[in-house]
């Protein structure tokens, strides 16, 4: 799996996320493999999404768990998000 398909996944989430009102979201890479259909325990598919999480991270964002072997990541993201 590409950090495209994770990051599309991530995007709509947080999308969803902002038109419901909500302030922030939190987001785990296996909660995020789930949504997509995938097992977390396939350890080669979670560093595509903690990539796609990295790179969605901005100011204000909190990362709550940092990547680590079978834990995934877990941020908590600011809403709505700010486009550069």
């Amino acid at each position: 799996m590409s950090p495209d398909k994770c990051r599309l996944e991530l995007r709509m989430q947080l999308g969803s996320a902002a038109a419901r009102g909500e302030i922030n979201v939190l987001i785990n890479s296996g909660e995020l493999l789930r949504a997509m259909g995938w097992s977390p325990g396939l350890q080669h598919w979670t560093p595509s999404c903690c990539e796609a999480m990295e790179d969605e991270q901005a100011d204000g964002d909190i990362l709550l768990l940092e990547r680590a072997l079978g834990a995934g990541m877990t941020i908590l993201y600011r809403l709505p998000r700010t486009t550069t």
